[in-house]
């Protein structure tokens, strides 16, 4: 697992790496050209370090919760953004990447359970309610 502030990929405000804090037009990112605000350089390291060597990347950033359902988008890593602890901010593009799960409107966070070869993850919202919940299995190995 790895855990990070930033997000490789956000249907947040601040969007996906390589384009962060982008300008929509016609429907398009049209990325800032600074690459220190862009995100290219963390993009670069996601997919030299991480990508396809976690199975886990967990982010934060931007206030909302989602479980991304992106799998060629990091090699297979499984991609969570859990950045709604004390806030929330409505998403940018909530179809900008495919999710199995996302909420812009409730605080909450995940908690994690792992035991022998099965992960679950769940979504908490500021309740106490259980929002989502996924379970994975990793075969032949131990988390």
């Amino acid at each position: 697992m790895a855990a990070g502030h930033h997000p490789l990929r956000s249907n947040g405000a601040h969007g996906n790496a390589g384009s962060y804090e982008s300008l929509e037009i016609g429907g398009v990112d049209v990325p800032i050209p600074i690459p220190i605000m862009d995100g290219r350089n963390f993009r670069r390291f996601m997919h030299d370090y991480v990508c396809g060597n976690v199975d886990f990347a967990f982010a934060g950033h931007d206030h909302n919760r989602q479980w991304l359902d992106e799998p060629d988008a990091c090699g297979g890593t499984e991609l969570v953004v859990n950045g709604a602890g004390a806030k929330t901010k409505s998403f940018d593009r909530d179809d900008r990447n495919a999710a199995h799960w996302q909420n812009d409107a409730i605080e909450g966070f995940m908690y994690v359970h792992i035991s022998g070869d099965t992960m679950i993850g769940r979504f908490i919202d500021s309740s106490g309610a259980v929002e989502y919940e996924r379970m994975l299995m990793r075969p032949s190995a131990s988390w």
